[in-house]
């Protein structure tokens, strides 16, 4: 799935949540999925599986609400993308690291990341807070969601240098 595919599915899917931060847990249950927090150890992130058919994402409680909000909306993306109601389980309950997934779940678990990125910091009101000279910390408060998730974000758009400082050329 291209990025522009991924952004225009970020787009349709946030119809339901138009406010800043986005609503992460109303587009969830917009979409039939139940949601719950286990208490996991800190190598447990999150999970998409169908439990007879039913939809589930499992986040971590003990995990940040910023990271639980994030892990959310990357649980979401596997769940659009199963078409045809795949019942295909992978469960990660441990962190898995990128050596040990074949290359497709790699551009998988990529393609998560960066819808979650989308849905979460839509580019549209990233470019108006960077315009508006917000700091990166500022950003993360507004959408929700950690400094690095933000960093991250703003690099992706070009607003800024791997060092973090914004660019004073934004760019339209």
């Amino acid at each position: 799935m291209s990025r522009a595919t991924i952004a225009d599915l970020a787009n349709v899917t946030r119809t339901h949540s138009s406010t800043i931060p986005v609503d992460i847990y109303r587009i969830i249950r917009a979409h039939g999925i139940d949601i719950h927090c286990i208490k996991a150890s800190s190598k447990f992130n999150g999970l998409y599986v169908r439990v007879e058919g039913v939809p589930v994402i499992l986040l971590n409680a003990r995990d940040a609400p910023t990271r639980r909000r994030f892990t959310a909306a990357h649980e979401l993306y596997h769940h659009l993308s199963y078409t045809g109601g795949s019942t295909e389980l992978r469960p990660l309950f441990y962190s898995v690291r990128e050596r040990e997934l074949s290359a497709p779940e790699i551009i998988e678990e990529r393609q998560a990341n960066r819808f979650a990125a989308a849905l979460l910091m839509p580019d549209c009101a990233v470019k108006d807070m960077a315009s508006a000279e917000l700091s990166p910390a500022q950003m993360a408060r507004r959408f929700g969601v950690s400094v690095e998730a933000m960093d991250i974000r703003l690099q992706e758009l070009g607003l800024c240098h791997a060092t973090g400082r914004q660019r004073s050329r934004l760019g339209s």
